[in-house]
């Protein structure tokens, strides 16, 4: 005996469940920094003051050394927030196995019909390496290796708010 196909009307259901339920696994609050980034004083890198060429040469996969990316004036402020964004990238892969450490490329921002924070997410994002040349951490190793991939948070709010559906499986396979 062949097993029933679900009705219709069940099928609706599940479908409405399952959606329900994938959206309260994502924080929509301002807490959440894939939908409302905030430049932090430690624990966040802007490349915008980086040298170009360098940063060029890190989104290719090469490895660059801290001290190439910034000018010798913005040098020891950088260092001191990488070190920051390094220990928290080491605590979150020893203490609960998932990597943190991530470049963003490109921000989307739109306005905000729910709440006073304006949204700033990132649109995509590649994993990162942060590795100190030296046990005094003087200077360290930058490497984002991985293909780009869409910001999860920010294509579920763009399908549920604005109705807007990306497939990241397909964004990849078009990726040069």
């Amino acid at each position: 005996m062949e097993p029933e196909s679900p009705s219709p009307q069940r099928i609706r259901q599940v479908t409405a469940a399952a959606a329900t339920w994938r959206g309260q696994l994502i924080d929509l609050s301002w807490r959440n920094q894939l939908l409302y980034y905030k430049n932090l004083r430690y624990g966040t890198l802007d490349f915008a003051d980086a040298d170009p060429a360098a940063v060029a040469t890190l989104l290719a996969g090469d490895e660059v050394r801290l001290s190439k990316l910034f000018s010798r004036t913005l040098f020891p402020d950088r260092r001191v927030r990488v070190r920051a964004i390094a220990n928290k990238a080491t605590e979150a892969a020893e203490e609960r196995g998932i990597g943190i450490c991530h470049v963003a490329l490109g921000m989307a921002t739109w306005r905000n019909a729910s709440g006073a924070a304006t949204p700033a997410a990132p649109v995509l994002l590649r994993e990162a390496t942060i590795t100190p040349t030296g046990v005094a951490e003087d200077d360290f190793e930058l490497t984002v290796s991985g293909e780009p991939v869409l910001n999860p948070a920010l294509v579920h709010v763009l399908a549920e708010q604005f109705k807007v559906t990306l497939d990241p499986d397909e964004f990849r396979e078009e990726t040069p």
